[in-house]
């Protein structure tokens, strides 16, 4: 359960990416010195997979110095997909990625499965509309991050935000226009620009 990871994870074991072997979550869990975090998360082509990885490439020197020693991240793809996506986020090494095809470790962790997840005649587009769209349990959190994206916040927090486009751009995945660099340093964002919401935390479309 999510109160004690260490016992429910006992027995998943998962192979790391980049050819480490197979791990216990479980016993690394109980085995850790210190504070330990554990990102379980999606499948490689999700957008918040990608997210998560690019939120703990940013904060990882803040999590250590609050005290976070070890740091492990499941996705649920095959070693390949999680080795290909930490390269192109440039996710640090001492980043433990662990490979969970199934979504065991998610399951056995308590997560949710989902609407009817069981019921192999509906749709999995249709699951996925009643739990994230229209009220469904997921809905709560689904609705308001994505809204962000698109209608912008005020009171949000963007460095994470501004860190990756630099990271993206600087790997040349898509035009320099929206960032100005000098010495790999932000030293303008097109976004400071944008009329009435520019100096909101975030804006529109920035996410």
């Amino acid at each position: 359960s999510a109160s004690r990871p260490a016992d429910s994870l006992q027995g998943v074991r998962l192979p790391q990416a980049g050819g480490g072997g197979h791990v216990d979550l479980g016993e690394a869990l109980a085995a850790s010195d210190g504070k330990t975090l554990l990102v379980l998360g999606t499948y490689p082509a999700d957008f918040n997979m990608v997210e998560y990885m690019q939120r703990v490439r940013v904060f990882l020197p803040d999590l250590r110095a609050k005290g976070v020693t070890r740091c492990m991240m499941v996705v649920n793809g095959p070693p390949a997909a999680c080795e290909k996506l930490a390269s192109l986020l440039d996710l640090p090494d001492a980043v433990e990625l662990y490979a969970d095809p199934t979504g065991e470790a998610g399951r056995r962790f308590g997560v949710s499965r989902g609407f009817r997840p069981d019921d192999s005649s509906l749709s999995a587009f249709a699951k996925l509309f009643v739990m994230g769209i229209v009220g469904g349990p997921g809905a709560w959190a689904t609705l308001p991050a994505v809204l962000v994206g698109y209608f912008g916040s005020p009171g949000g927090k963007r460095r994470w935000i501004e860190e990756s486009l630099k990271q993206g751009q600087l790997a040349g995945r898509w035009p320099d226009s929206v960032l100005q660099l000098a010495d790999g340093e932000v030293v303008a964002n097109a976004f400071d620009d944008t009329p009435l919401v520019s100096s909101w935390g975030v804006r529109p479309f920035e996410l």
